[in-house]
């Protein structure tokens, strides 16, 4: 998608996810919780994991401007927005954004309906 997003007038936005070089790492607890056996355990560090992301779009969008979702009346061309796109092991924490949009705060609720485009998930 990179060489093709210029062209395009797409902005992508790659994030490494936590513990890939360049990002945060995992504390000994959070890894702790995604290695147990315990599927409550695993869950919960999962819908941290996409509470995360679901914190750095808000920020994203706030901060630089994005433009709102619209859509022409006759659905022939569309405009700003975000896309979420998971890839591979990647979708493991793109997901949780979406299974657990019920527990972002309000304001985050109502920027994502205004904003949330679309879901990729690349890779599974």
């Amino acid at each position: 998608m990179i060489p093709y997003a210029a062209c395009n007038n797409l902005r992508l936005v790659l994030i490494n996810c936590r513990d890939y070089p360049g990002s945060t790492l995992y504390s000994a607890a959070e890894l702790e919780a995604l290695s147990s056996k315990d599927p409550e355990k695993q869950a919960l560090s999962l819908q941290a994991r996409g509470r995360e992301f679901t914190e750095f779009i808000r920020r994203f969008v706030e901060s630089e401007n994005i433009p709102p979702f619209v859509k022409t009346p006759d659905g022939s061309s569309v405009s700003g927005g975000f896309s979420l796109f998971g890839w591979s092991s990647g979708n493991c924490q793109t997901i949780p954004v979406l299974a657990h949009a019920d527990l972002a705060p309000e304001n985050t609720k109502t920027l994502f309906d205004l904003y949330f485009r679309s879901y990729i998930a690349y890779g599974t």
